[in-house]
């Protein structure tokens, strides 16, 4: 690493180094439980398409962090069946359709507005608003 790359670093006393287990368990690209034994909680995580690929989103409390790997996928599963509706690719796609239609007839009404207008008074509108950033 470069020198003007490096991390500043204050020392405050004591260096202490911990070692700790994080354990994991994904459900598809979408959610992501995770628990360290540090902590008395699970941590849950949405898939976000973001660089990280997942954003905070909830957390389940546990009475101990130290749980075998059965105990934690039930706690996780029970987790799905009381907060979470899968729903199937196919209901995703008329959801998504049922959007796009909604949102068409909207564009529909807002044309049809705006076609009262000629081009020169919806410029002064936007103009006396200062809708383009000017003035």
């Amino acid at each position: 690493m470069e020198d003007n790359k490096k991390l500043e670093f204050t020392y405050c006393g004591d260096i202490k180094i911990e070692f700790a287990n994080i354990r994991v368990i994904e459900i598809g690209s979408s959610l992501k439980f995770t628990l360290d034994e540090r902590f008395p909680w699970i941590n849950v995580y949405l898939g976000d398409n973001s660089d990280e690929g997942f954003r905070y989103f909830d957390e389940i409390d546990i009475e101990s962090s130290f749980i075998n790997a059965d105990e934690l996928v039930t706690i996780v599963l029970n987790y799905c069946v009381e907060h979470i509706r899968f729903i199937t690719d196919k209901k995703m796609k008329e959801k998504v359709q049922k959007y796009f239609k909604r949102q068409e007839k909207e564009n529909q009404k807002v044309t049809q507005i705006l076609s009262q207008y000629t081009d020169e008074q919806l410029l002064n509108e936007v103009n006396k608003r200062g809708l383009l950033g000017g003035n």
